[in-house]
Parts: C-alpha cells; sequence; structure tokens
C-alpha cells in the first residue's frame, strides 16, 4: 500500500535529508510521502507542510 503523499519545504535555517536519497531537501521543497520519518521532521519543525495530496480509492462492490 502506497503512502498518501504531501508537499513540504524546509523551515526556515533548517536543513534536512531525505533518508533514502541522503540529499538535501530542496528549499523549493517536494512532493513526500507521509511516512514516519517525515512526519516526525513535521511534528519536530524541521519541515514545513505546504500541501496535503490525497489519492482517491475506488469502493470496490461485494
Amino acid at each position: 500500500m502506497a503512502d498518501d503523499l504531501f508537499f513540504i519545504k524546509p523551515a526556515p535555517e533548517r536543513s534536512v535529508r531525505d533518508p533514502r536519497t541522503m540529499k538535501l531537501l530542496p528549499k523549493a521543497g517536494a512532493s513526500k510521502p507521509q511516512n514516519a520519518y517525515w512526519l516526525r521532521r513535521a511534528a519536530a519543525g524541521d519541515v514545513v507542510v505546504t500541501q496535503s495530496t490525497q489519492k482517491t480509492k475506488k469502493a470496490k462492490a461485494k
């Protein structure tokens, strides 16, 4: 199951590395999965969430 995505930017005066690529999050921001790592960074104030993107799921008729 894929995680929902959200668009985040580093907080002012902060640098945050993507744990998968080990590259710094661009100052312009990027879409990232709403997983435990990025949610912790948001809660700690390291990143600012600018937009949430929710994936729509089709309901299966039984």
